[in-house]
């Protein structure tokens, strides 16, 4: 029991590491293709942290029982980003008192990109209420047609967010594990991007956390 406990820790501490890396390298990613904070947010870091609840249906319904392979993959595509919409805001808000009432750092208050945020939120919730819409039908012909039809959304989702973004950027791009090379070469932060984002998935694969 101590053990597993101790184990739980040891990979938690592991995962949040190997997310600060990513995140790191993501933002130097996007400051080397010259790309907005909100692209580099909204688009780039997502497909990297969803790599892991991405990979999982996959495997789940190639190599499992049909039955239980579709029922992973259901609980995994609509789970995950459901856990997160419930999670993440309130999450938000909290950080923001405790960094206000207990570390003194900031106010209490929150900045938010409307024009993005409002972007995010609103296909979300229509992708989102299409896919568990299609989930009780059984009809194959339905389903395939619903996942073109997102996957084409998503595309669109991506091209109104470039079409939208403004030149602006925030911080530098510098790469964490290279802190002595100001301007890294690209495959040096793809290189920290995909290392790191590989071992977090090992990680949670190993069923540590």
């Amino acid at each position: 029991m101590l053990f597993d406990i101790l184990l739980f820790m040891v990979g938690l501490v592991f995962i949040l590491l190997s997310a600060e890396v990513f995140t790191n390298g993501v933002e130097a990613l996007g400051h080397r293709l010259k790309l907005s904070t909100n692209f580099t947010g909204s688009v780039l870091a997502a497909v990297g942290t969803a790599l892991p609840e991405t990979i999982l249906p996959i495997i789940a319904i190639l190599f499992f029982a049909e039955g239980k392979g579709h029922e992973i993959g259901v609980g995994a595509i609509l789970g995950a980003p459901f856990m997160l919409s419930t999670l993440a805001f309130p999450l938000i808000g909290l950080t923001v008192i405790l960094a206000h009432f207990w570390l003194k750092k900031r106010a209490l208050e929150i900045n938010i990109e409307t024009t993005g945020f409002r972007r995010d939120i609103v296909f979300f919730l229509f992708a989102y209420s299409v896919a568990l819409f299609i989930v009780p039908y059984e009809n194959e012909t339905l389903r395939v047609f619903t996942a073109v039809f997102l996957i084409i959304l998503y595309v669109l989702y991506i091209w109104l967010t470039l079409k939208g973004e403004s030149n602006e950027m925030e911080g530098g791009g510098k790469a964490i594990l290279f802190p002595n090379n100001p301007n890294p070469h690209i495959s040096v932060i793809i290189f920290q991007v995909v290392t790191s984002s590989w071992l977090c998935m090992i990680t949670r694969s190993t069923h540590v956390c």
